[in-house]
């Protein structure tokens, strides 16, 4: 029997009208829809990188990127070096920005008050319950969305089956290989170490466990995009458990928006960036507990 009232349309005929409304209100300022959500967020979060940026609006790198190169060419952020580490640019909004922000929260609260106008104080309280838990919920379908279908295998790799990527690795009988297989091939790999490395310790890691590190992670070009990526780095809970631990550190390139996004999709935290002075390469680290 069909349900004769779909809460969920009104609550995206709720998000369109609010777009609309606020598109309106702000073209007055420059700002094109979406933009005052960065505006905000750099009010009131200032002097984040921009991979720090990434990490909390959950958006990917270039939508972040293009979105900061427009804002500050509207003179409303701007970006500077930190002071101990000139590689990193840390975002701040401008005096102009600050008058906008001041501009646009005001309206956001006249908008609210407006809405809630007929309510009463518990209806308020509940109403921000209720969103909660459906902000909650509906982050875990919008996850479950994301996952890839499993269409391979997983197994344990020896030196054999390590050499097909001897362009990209040297094996290391002291380090743990699983290969994935699609349609009788081996399309990648993923290469592990066990509380190893002891570098990148002055970083404010979570825990002082023992820990995974994922020291390599390659798919053949033409298989990429499939999700064995991410099959391959799922599999590391199992490992885990071989292993009898929790805890999983990566270190990543920069310029590796691929493996980004991919960290950034299994809910991985971002620990802090490490300068590399000799190869003069920015790495952002990252952990997860499991």
């Amino acid at each position: 029997m069909p349900i004769k009232s779909n809460f969920l349309r009104e609550i995206e005929k709720i998000a369109r009208s609010l777009n609309i409304i606020y598109s309106k209100k702000y073209i007055e300022y420059g700002l094109k829809r979406g933009q005052y959500s960065y505006l905000i967020f750099i009010n009131e979060n200032p002097g984040l990188s921009q991979l720090n940026l990434v990490n909390s609006l959950n958006i990917d790198k270039t939508t972040v990127a293009k979105a900061l190169k427009k804002l500050e060419a509207q003179q409303i952020i701007f970006r500077q070096k930190d002071i101990d580490d000139k590689r990193i640019l840390r975002t701040y909004p401008t005096q102009t920005g600050r008058e906008i922000y001041q501009e646009v929260i005001s309206e956001e609260n006249k908008l609210l008050n407006s809405l809630l106008t007929t309510f009463s104080e518990r209806e308020k309280s509940d109403i921000r319950t209720l969103l909660d838990k459906i902000s909650k919920n509906i982050e875990n379908e919008w996850k479950s969305s994301r996952d890839y279908l499993y269409t391979g295998s997983i197994q344990k790799a020896n030196m054999n089956d390590i050499a097909l990527f001897n362009d990209v690795t040297d094996y290391r009988i002291d380090h743990y290989y699983y290969v994935y297989i699609y349609k009788e091939k081996i399309v990648g790999f993923i290469e592990l170490s066990y509380d190893e490395y002891k570098k990148y310790e002055d970083l404010n890691w979570s825990l002082s466990d023992p820990a995974i590190f994922i020291e390599n992670l390659y798919v053949l070009e033409s298989y990429r995009g499939m999700g064995f990526g991410y099959e391959l780095i799922k599999e590391i809970n199992k490992i885990a458990d071989e292993l009898n631990t929790k805890y999983i550190k990566i270190v990543i390139e920069d310029k590796n928006i691929p493996m980004l996004k991919l960290i950034n999709l299994l809910e991985f935290r971002f620990v802090g960036e490490h300068i590399d002075e000799d190869m003069q390469i920015t790495k952002y680290c990252f952990e997860k507990i499991i």
